[in-house]
C-alpha cells in the first residue's frame, strides 16, 4: 500500500491545513505544464491528496493501513471517480485547494473557461482602388441585436428570471471524462438550455420570444480615410445584451475597376503601362499619373520588364509597373523617313551593343 502520507511529505497527525499546503506546493512544482514537470509523479500526488483531504476516505485509509489490508475502498485512480459524492467535479474541487492565480497559472490549460459570446457583427466591404487612394464615404446596411425595450433585455414579461432547472443555475452540466489517463472526474459543459446564464426568463416575452434582443435594420455612413488600414472598427456598434455591447468590424478590399490594373494577394497592385515606341526613342525617363502620385521611372532596354515601387500599393504592398510598347500605323511617307534614320544609325554603328 502507497504511503499517502509520505508522498505528500507530512506526518500521520498532520492537519487538514497542513495536508493542503503540501499539495499546493508539490502541484506546483511537479504540475506536467511547468518546466521540469513529472506527469507521474503528479498523479501519485493528486492521488494522495484526494484520500488524505477526505474525512472518510483517510480513515478508511488509516483503518486499511494500521491492519496492512487491501480490503474495502481501492484507493488506486482506477478505483475512484472525482464525483459529486466527493466534489461537484474536478475544476471546483481544485479550486477549493488553490488560490484563484495559482489555480489558474497550474491548472488553466485544463480546464476551458465559458467562452464569451461574439457580439462583434463582422461587415465586409469593397473599395474601389482610386477612392483607397483619395478617401471616400459609404453607407452600409446591416442586422444588429438590440436590447428587447418590452423586456428590457431578461427576455421575460415580467422582467424577471428564474434558476434554470437543467443546471440549477451553474450554466454548465457534468459530462464524466478522465484525465491524465486514471483519474475520472465530471467536466462541466455549457447548459444548451439557459447557455450558460443559469437563469431562463420567468414568463417567456412575446416579442423577443425570451431571448432578451430584437433583430433591428441599421445604416451607417462609413467615412473612410485614404490610404486606410484593411480593417475599421467602430467601438460599441455591434450586437447588445444586457449590459454588454460589441463592436463593428468592417473588413474592406480594394478592388481594380480598370482592365491594366490588378491587385493580388489583396496588397500587391500590378499595373500594366503602355507607351508608343517613339516615344520610348525619345525620351530617357517617363512620368506615370498614379491616382494621387507622380511617378518619375527610367524607362526599360526590355518589354515586359518589371519596375518595382515599394509600398505604393494597398495595404503597405508594393506596386509593379509593367511596360509594353506600342507601335504606330505608320504612312508612306513616315517609313521613308524612319528607314532614313535607320540607315544612318547602322552606318555610324549607334546599334546598342546589347
Amino acid at each position: 500500500m502507497k504511503d499517502y502520507y509520505e508522498i505528500l511529505g507530512v506526518p500521520e497527525n498532520a492537519s487538514e491545513e497542513e495536508i493542503k499546503k503540501a499539495f499546493r506546493e508539490l502541484a506546483k512544482k511537479y504540475h506536467p505544464d511547468v518546466p521540469g514537470g513529472d506527469a507521474e509523479k503528479f498523479k501519485e500526488i493528486l492521488e494522495a491528496y484526494r484520500v488524505l483531504s477526505d474525512p472518510k476516505l483517510r480513515k478508511e485509509y488509516d483503518l486499511q493501513r494500521k491492519w496492512n489490508t487491501k480490503v474495502g475502498f481501492d484507493f488506486t485512480p482506477e478505483g475512484f471517480t472525482f464525483s459529486s459524492d466527493f466534489f461537484s467535479d474536478l475544476e471546483d474541487y481544485l479550486r477549493k485547494v488553490f488560490f484563484e492565480e495559482d489555480f489558474e497559472d497550474i491548472f488553466g490549460s485544463w480546464f476551458k473557461k465559458k467562452e464569451k459570446r461574439d457580439l462583434n457583427i463582422y461587415f465586409h466591404l469593397d473599395i474601389d482602388l482610386e477612392d483607397y487612394y483619395k478617401g471616400t464615404q459609404k453607407r452600409i446596411f446591416y442586422d444588429k441585436e438590440k436590447i428587447c425595450l418590452n423586456c428590457e433585455g431578461t427576455g421575460s414579461e415580467t422582467k424577471k428570471r428564474i434558476i434554470c432547472p437543467e443546471c440549477k443555475g451553474r450554466g454548465k452540466i457534468s459530462v464524466t471524462s478522465s484525465i491524465l489517463g486514471s483519474f475520472l472526474f465530471e467536466e462541466r459543459k455549457t447548459c444548451s438550455r439557459c447557455l450558460g446564464e443559469g437563469y431562463i426568463p420567468e414568463k417567456i416575452c412575446y416579442i423577443c420570444k425570451g431571448k432578451g434582443v430584437e433583430i433591428v435594420k441599421t445604416n451607417l455612413d462609413v467615412k473612410i480615410p485614404s490610404r486606410f488600414s484593411s480593417k475599421l472598427i467602430f467601438k460599441g456598434l455591434g450586437h447588445e445584451r444586457k449590459n454588454e455591447k460589441g463592436d463593428l468590424i468592417i473588413n474592406l478590399e480594394v478592388k481594380a475597376n480598370k482592365p491594366e490594373i490588378e491587385i493580388v494577394n489583396g496588397k500587391d497592385v500590378i499595373l500594366k503601362y503602355k507607351i508608343n515606341v517613339l516615344d520610348a526613342l525619345l525620351k530617357e525617363e517617363l512620368e506615370i499619373n498614379y491616382f494621387d502620385t507622380k511617378i518619375k521611372i527610367k524607362l526599360p532596354q526590355e518589354e515586359e520588364e518589371v519596375i518595382k515601387i515599394s509600398k505604393l500599393g494597398v495595404f503597405g504592398g508594393d506596386l509593379y509597373i509593367k511596360i509594353s510598347y506600342i507601335f504606330p500605323k505608320l504612312k508612306k511617307e513616315h517609313k521613308e523617313i524612319i528607314k532614313k534614320i535607320k540607315d544612318e544609325i547602322k552606318r555610324k554603328d549607334y546599334y546598342a551593343s546589347n
